[in-house]
C-alpha cells in the first residue's frame, strides 16, 4: 500500500509527502514540503497625496510575506478595497483606468500591485490590503486628495534637468 502524509498548521501553510510504502511491522520516514501561506503585509504608496482631478493616479503595493519573513510565492490572492467608497473619492484599477472600490490581485514575486486615484473631491482616503483567504493578514495606508489649483499651468519637460521659465498674461 502507498501513504501520504498531510500536514497543516495555522500561519505556516499546509502540505503533502510524496507517496511512499510501508511493509508490516516497520516504519518509514516521510519528509513533508509546506507550502507557507500570507502572514504580514507591508502596503506602500508611490505617493501620499494626488490632486483630486479626475485623472491623477498612483500606485499602491502590497509586499507579501510569510511566516518567516521571505516573499510569499506567486499567486496567492491580496485583495485591495476603500474605505470611503464615493466615487468622487479615489478609485482602484489595475492599469491606468479606474475599475471600482475593490480588486482582486494574484501575487508575483512576493508582490501585488494596484493604482489608485482618479478622484474628483479633495480630502482623503484609506486604501486596505488584505489576503483573500485569511482577512486577519492586512495592511493599509492613507492618501491624501489635495484640490487642484485653479488656473495653474503645469509645464513639463523630457529633457533632465531642464527648468521652465516664463511670464503669463491676461
Amino acid at each position: 500500500s502507498a501513504y501520504e502524509v498531510y500536514a497543516s498548521k495555522d500561519l505556516f501553510g499546509s502540505g503533502y509527502s510524496p507517496a511512499f510504502g510501508v511493509s508490516p511491522g516497520s516504519t518509514a520516514t516521510a519528509n513533508v514540503a509546506i507550502f507557507l501561506v500570507p502572514a504580514a503585509i507591508d502596503l506602500t504608496a508611490d505617493n501620499g497625496s494626488i490632486l483630486a482631478d479626475g485623472t491623477a493616479n498612483t500606485g499602491v503595493t502590497a509586499h507579501v510575506y510569510d511566516v518567516l519573513g521571505g516573499p510569499i510565492s506567486d499567486g496567492y490572492v491580496v485583495n485591495f478595497s476603500l474605505t470611503n467608497v464615493s466615487p468622487a473619492s479615489g478609485s482602484l484599477g489595475s492599469g491606468n483606468s479606474p475599475a471600482g472600490n475593490s480588486l482582486a490581485v494574484a501575487t508575483s514575486n512576493g508582490q501585488a500591485k494596484a493604482r489608485f486615484g482618479w478622484a474628483s473631491a479633495p480630502g482623503m482616503n484609506t486604501i486596505t490590503a488584505s489576503y483573500a483567504n485569511d482577512p486577519r493578514v492586512n495592511a493599509s495606508v492613507q492618501i491624501a486628495l489635495d484640490a487642484p489649483v485653479q488656473g495653474a499651468q503645469f509645464i513639463s519637460s523630457d529633457i533632465p534637468g531642464a527648468m521652465a521659465m516664463g511670464s503669463a498674461y491676461d
